[in-house]
């Protein structure tokens, strides 16, 4: 969700793309699909969904909640779900087994 992605940034500090891929998350700045111009903001902004829907979504659209961070800035935004952002499972509940 939003709230826990948030905690997430927090707890580790992340306020821009340099600290996210940094971070023990190693979010790389994949940038996203955009509906009509293909992938665009690669190698320069992290973009994450959350599972968080918008609940009064702007002229009826579908949109979602989001997690930006560019080279100077990090923040939460939303956008129509058609845009293609990158998305990374985190799991709060188990810890990760060591990889070998």
């Amino acid at each position: 969700s939003m709230e826990e992605l948030e905690a997430e940034m927090k707890a580790t500090n992340i306020t821009n793309a340099a600290t996210a891929f940094s971070s023990f998350l190693k979010i790389p700045s994949a940038g996203y699909r955009a509906m009509s111009s293909g992938v665009v903001h690669t190698d320069s902004s992290v973009l994450l969904w959350t599972r968080s829907p918008v609940p009064t979504p702007s002229a009826g659209d579908i949109e979602a909640h989001y997690f930006i961070a560019s080279n100077t800035a990090a923040g939460f935004h939303t956008m129509h779900r058609s845009f293609g952002l990158s998305i990374r499972c985190i799991s709060i509940n188990d810890p990760i087994p060591p990889s070998d």
